[in-house]
């Protein structure tokens, strides 16, 4: 063992010994901001907490530690690190880099730092940077690619080397942000492990207790060595996909409606009476439902490489040794089975899949981490699945300790991204019709000009009606009635199932249309919504319900923000064409045969007539109490704008010529026959309402301009249904302006919807100006 001119241990190969007399490094004062030149925004520095580790990692108690900022020493006060290997600093908002030299407690004090490197505090913007970041921190930077630098992470922890940043991002968060970085295991020392070895935790960090005897400095271990009797104690982890939730999973401080409370416990109290229904949703209360088979479990602590598969009951059994002390952290990484992996590691979006994945789930890996006590039982309170990001697609349902009959259980809800529909469903073309959609919009092979001219994509939104997830099966069966389907389902914390790709049709739309075109599930998305306004909460078919408002949550509207951006960007869906399905659903009137009776089909089957007028059937969908106005105010659904007083272009002139007589009209009433009835139907089918009672008929869309000049001035039962289904729409949530469902806003009297007066004329106008005027 190499010593220095002390007699002190000098394991420290790669960096020489210096004598006292030596100049103590200094760093250079970027624009004169070191100790002499007095630095800005003191008062506002936040607290920082540094952990120091050794060449394997082990945490340093006690160790000297210089940190620098912009050239400037500030942890004079604190020059040593703690118990923990911890030294807390205060840093500048701004500052995104620091410099740190340290050494271990046993060497003797002066200028002698053996480890020394830049240290990022700004963990970058996307995952491959904080990856990059985090793997730098940790000491593993030596190579020149990220992917090099992830291969030496994975071949230091015992893990496939891929090289994938997907495949650590897990592990690294927790390693790093929460200071749960384990000891290299004994044959897992890289190039890496030179001198480099520290972590950060901007909070007080989950302790990891090393057994005594570990962590001295090489040459200091009794050369007697030691035996002792091991014990061993049982964990048994879980997993099941069961769509838990908790009160935690959700923001109680929401905008309140002085008539539509906001109260989280209430919901789910009312919702999920008790907690096994909250916890085991999609099987309704059956605990232990829906097993995940085939998952990889891999120790990721201490020594181990130890992996298990989890069996047909969703379970995998690990014996642990007991350790010597309390609260003794295990790490276990959580793989989906294979080719299950959610390669994006995102929530679920259009990037998830494409028109030919065949997995019938994806996953995103997690971390499970427990603690045991020197008994072998489980700290049932200090169980905990990384990374904790809201929505949770990973939660504990429940953590049970050791007693004389059985293990310790971990049970798991690990939700999927994508739950992939039937075969037949999952096959489903969309119908191309050569007048409107002559191609898929879907259809990312074609060209954006092509899919775009003629077959401009849709989103329509839905609300489930009911509160437990039953209708999800439904939904990915092929069993189920007309093989209904949907896209996606976002459900009340905000976590989004896909159920089908986008490429393929879904039908969740009925007989429908939508810009004059027919059947929107041909161009459309659809996404269905966990919500019901109905008490009971399920009312069986021809069962009698009333109209009980219910917020939709926090976490919904965050949903459908970023993944109403997605597709936006992915697809390139106009804001006016993010719509509800009490806006694109068309009437089916019952055929008739001349003698009044009923005329059935082949099949034995009513037979119904197709009609333009919009149906009442779906008024609640999503319904007047979903705040169109948060998706708006987030840049995806299509908001009214100031329209000024002359016309911008000459194209819209012909229509302001006569907004000047519509902006003074108080009322227009059903049945009446006016110049400004006519306009404001005109307007509706510029938005994209369908304002005549049958279906227009044309061979080309070119036509649809003398279809427009030709609608009638009569405020018909079909315009009512357009401007009931625009109010139910522009004037939803706390816009609510008009009785819907017999419900007026704040429990006061107001119109009836599909009252057609000066308030919704002037939200017409600035509707279609803004479709009009859009970029998108």
């Amino acid at each position: 063992m190499k010593v220095d001119e002390s007699g002190a241990p000098w394991p420290y190969d790669a960096v020489e010994a210096e004598d006292e007399d030596s100049e103590v490094p200094t760093w250079k004062c970027p624009g004169g901001l070191c100790e002499c030149h007095p630095t800005e925004g003191d008062a506002q520095r936040v607290e920082h907490r540094i952990l120091f580790f050794d060449q394997e990692a082990k945490k340093m108690a006690g160790a000297r530690c210089r940190v620098f900022e912009d050239g400037q020493l500030i942890n004079k006060e604190a020059p040593y690190a703690d118990g923990r290997g911890a030294v807390p600093v205060k840093l500048r908002p701004s500052t995104r880099v620091l410099e740190l030299e340290w050494a271990p407690a046993s060497l003797p004090a002066g200028p002698r730092y053996p480890f020394r490197k830049q240290y990022y505090v700004d963990l970058g913007k996307d995952r491959d940077e904080g990856v990059q970041r985090r793997l730098h921190n940790l000491g593993f930077f030596v190579y020149s690619t990220l992917e090099e630098n992830i291969r030496d992470f994975q071949r230091t922890y015992r893990q496939s080397q891929t090289g994938i940043p997907e495949h650590v991002s897990v592990e690294l968060a927790a390693f790093h942000d929460k200071g749960l970085l384990p000891p290299v295991p004994v044959s897992g020392l890289g190039p890496q492990n030179a001198k480099t070895q520290l972590v950060d935790a901007k909070a007080p960090p989950l302790i990891v207790t090393v057994p005594s005897g570990a962590g001295l400095v090489p040459g200091g271990m009794s050369p007697q060595g030691s035996a002792a009797a091991v014990q061993t104690t049982k964990v048994r982890i879980q997993l099941h996909i069961a769509f838990s939730l908790n009160e935690s999973d959700f923001d109680a401080t929401d905008v309140v409606w002085s008539d539509v409370p906001y109260d989280i416990p209430q919901l789910l109290n009312t919702l999920y009476p008790t907690s096994v229904k909250r916890s085991w949703r999609l099987a309704e209360g059956v605990v232990n439902s829906n097993p995940i088979s085939g998952a990889t479990f891999t120790r990721v602590e201490m020594d181990s490489s130890e992996v298990k598969v989890s069996d047909g009951s969703g379970a995998a059994v690990f014996e642990l040794e007991t350790p010597s002390e309390d609260g003794t952290p295990f790490a276990i990484r959580v793989d989906p089975p294979k080719n299950q992996l959610n390669t994006t590691g995102k929530p679920a979006g259009p990037a998830l899949t494409n028109e030919q994945d065949s997995a019938r789930f994806l996953f995103r890996p997690f971390l499970l981490f427990f603690h045991v006590d020197a008994s072998g039982a489980l700290h049932e309170d200090q169980v905990q699945a990384l990374p904790e990001d809201r929505p949770r697609h990973a939660r504990i349902i429940s953590a049970t300790k050791r007693v004389k009959t059985g293990n310790n259980v971990i049970v798991v809800d690990w939700r999927p991204d994508w739950m992939a529909s039937g075969p037949l469903k999952s096959k489903t073309p969309r119908l191309m019709d050569a007048r409107d959609t002559p191609t898929n919009p879907f259809d990312l092979a074609k060209p954006a000009s092509q899919r775009l001219a003629t077959a401009a994509p849709g989103v329509v939104i839905h609300q489930t009606g009911t509160h437990h997830l039953s209708f999800l099966p439904g939904f990915i069966s092929d069993g189920n009635k007309e093989l209904t389907s949907i896209h996606y389902v976002v459900d009340y914390d905000g976590f989004v199932i896909k159920v089908l790709d986008e490429f393929f049709r879904a039908n969740h739309g009925g007989w429908s249309l939508w810009d004059q075109r027919l059947r929107v599930n041909q161009f459309t998305v659809g996404i269905e919504t966990m919500h019901t306004d109905t008490t009971p909460l399920a009312p069986a078919p021809n069962e009698k319900f009333k109209v009980t408002p219910r917020r939709f949550t926090k976490e919904q509207y965050d949903a459908f923000i970023r993944l109403g951006r997605e597709l936006r960007t992915e697809y390139s869906v106009a804001g006016r064409n993010f719509r509800g399905h009490m806006e694109v659903l068309g009437s089916l009137i019952e055929k008739r045969n001349k003698d009044g009776t009923q005329s059935l089909g082949s099949d034995g089957k009513p037979q119904f007539i197709e009609k333009g007028t919009l149906s009442r059937d779906r008024v609640g969908c999503p319904g007047p109490f979903f705040e169109w106005q948060r998706l708006e105010e987030g840049g995806v659904s299509l908001a009214g704008v100031t329209v000024p007083a002359q016309a911008p272009s000459p194209e819209l002139a012909p229509t302001f010529a006569s907004f000047d007589s519509l902006r003074a009209v108080t009322v227009i009433k059903p049945k009446s026959n006016s110049s400004d009835a006519k306009l404001v139907k005109q307007l509706l089918f510029d938005i994209g309402y369908s304002v005549t009672e049958d279906v227009p008929r044309f061979s080309n869309r070119s036509e649809l301009p003398s279809i427009r000049a030709s609608l009638s001035d009569q405020y018909d039962n079909a315009t009512q249904e357009a401007v009931r289904a625009f109010q139910t729409h522009h004037f939803s949530g706390r816009r609510r302006a008009y009785t819907i469902f017999g419900t007026p806003p704040k429990n006061g009297s107001a119109p009836a919807a599909g009252t057609l007066d000066n308030k919704t004329i002037q939200a017409i106008m600035a509707v279609w100006f803004a479709a009009m005027t859009a970029k998108d």
